[in-house]
């Protein structure tokens, strides 16, 4: 456990303040891989990029999960969506930032809109779009 200090703010009360029952049951699987049908509208962009932000912060390893030590790199069909992603990550940064035991875990060393870099675990989200490029040179996991 990475602080001996609690979170203020446990992690069932974002769950049902923020998430609907399957979005809880997603991220409450701590599997290695995980298989869900994306649909429009269903929130599970908005799920996946807590998760991305629990997992790249060392949130998930302060509640408990199993370490995870890569970066995350997402692939969108267009810059929009690929932008939108780093937008959901931000938005739970900024959400996770209000309790004070856990806003050390969310601070940044980069922010961009492609791009976010925590500082205390050093891993990093990039979001890029579909390229024969994407994701090339970078130590990631989708």
């Amino acid at each position: 456990m990475a602080s001996a200090e609690a979170p203020t703010r446990g992690l069932d009360v974002i769950f049902g303040e923020y998430f609907r029952d399957y979005q809880v049951e997603f991220l409450k699987d701590w599997s290695p891989r995980r298989l869900c049908l994306k649909a429009r509208r269903v929130g599970m962009s908005d799920a996946a990029a807590f998760d991305v932000v629990m997992t790249t912060s060392g949130l998930w390893e302060f509640f408990g999960a199993p370490v995870v030590t890569h970066n995350y790199s997402v692939i969108s069909k267009r810059d929009t969506e690929a932008q939108q992603f780093i937008r959901y990550c931000k938005r739970w940064i900024d959400i996770l930032a209000e309790d004070p035991a856990i806003a050390p875990f969310v601070e940044l060393t980069t922010d961009s809109k492609t791009a976010l870099a925590f500082k205390r675990s050093g891993r990093r989200i990039q979001s890029d779009t579909q390229s024969e490029m994407a994701g090339r040179g970078q130590e990631a996991t989708c």
